[in-house]
Formats: C-alpha cells, sequence, structure tokens
C-alpha cells in the first residue's frame, strides 16, 4: 500500500507540475504523455506495479492533484475547457478517456503484447489523446 500510494503521489506530482497553467493544452498533452513514456521506459517494474496495482489502493489515494493523478489530468483538461481549447463536458471522463489512450499500450507492453519501448509510441499517443479531447 505505501509503495504504490508514495509512487502514485510522485507521479501526480509530475504531472500536475508538467501541466503548469498557462501551457496551452497540446504542450501539455505532449509534457505528460512525454513523462509517462519516459517513466515506464526507465522503470518498467515500477510503473507496471503502479498500473496493475491501481485497483487495490485507488480508493486510498487522497484527492489532491498533486497526490492524485486523475485530478492532475482532469484539472488540465478542466483548464482547456475554460480557455475554450476543447469542448466543455466533464473533465474527470475526458481525464479517463486520455489516461485509458496512454496506459493501455503500456499494459500491453507490460504483458509482452507489443514490444519496444513506450516512447517510440508516444507522437501517436499525443495525437490520439489530442484528437479525443477536441472532439467533444
Amino acid at each position: 500500500r505505501s509503495i504504490f500510494l508514495e509512487g502514485y503521489a510522485a507521479l501526480a506530482a509530475e504531472v500536475t507540475a508538467a501541466a503548469a497553467p498557462g501551457r496551452p493544452l497540446a504542450a501539455v498533452v505532449e509534457a505528460v504523455v512525454g513523462l509517462f513514456c519516459r517513466l515506464f521506459d526507465e522503470d518498467r517494474p515500477r510503473f507496471a506495479f503502479l498500473l496493475l496495482a491501481q485497483h487495490d489502493f485507488l480508493r486510498q489515494v487522497p484527492a489532491e492533484r498533486d497526490k492524485n493523478l486523475v485530478e492532475a489530468v482532469a484539472a488540465a483538461f478542466d483548464r482547456a475547457m475554460q480557455a475554450g481549447e476543447i469542448p466543455r463536458r466533464d473533465p474527470a471522463l475526458v481525464a479517463a478517456m486520455a489516461l485509458g489512450i496512454v496506459a493501455q499500450p503500456a499494459v500491453f507492453l507490460t504483458y509482452g503484447r507489443l514490444q519496444g519501448a513506450l516512447a517510440e509510441r508516444a507522437g501517436a499517443l499525443c495525437r490520439a489523446v489530442l484528437a479525443m479531447a477536441r472532439e467533444g
């Protein structure tokens, strides 16, 4: 539990920093997806643990966005909505869809369904997240 909560909070803090207010959504998505890819590729066992253990511990994650990855991502999309960059809708749903776009390929890499580095797919993942966010 402690390993998960500490790792998840560290990831949320890095996402919060990468998604700094005032940055255009495309730059935020590029920074956050790049961060995920880099962290996954640098320490696959740690990142895979966070991915695979999340279902056991997510209810125990604090709500503050610097400790809660979902809140950090939702806040970035909410700022983009308020700035008129993307259509207004539920930021939590947009965050869930964006996280799925990035997390599922990481799961596939973890289980050997995909080969290579997640960073090799960063451009495609960014384009998919932006397309989803802009579609409304």
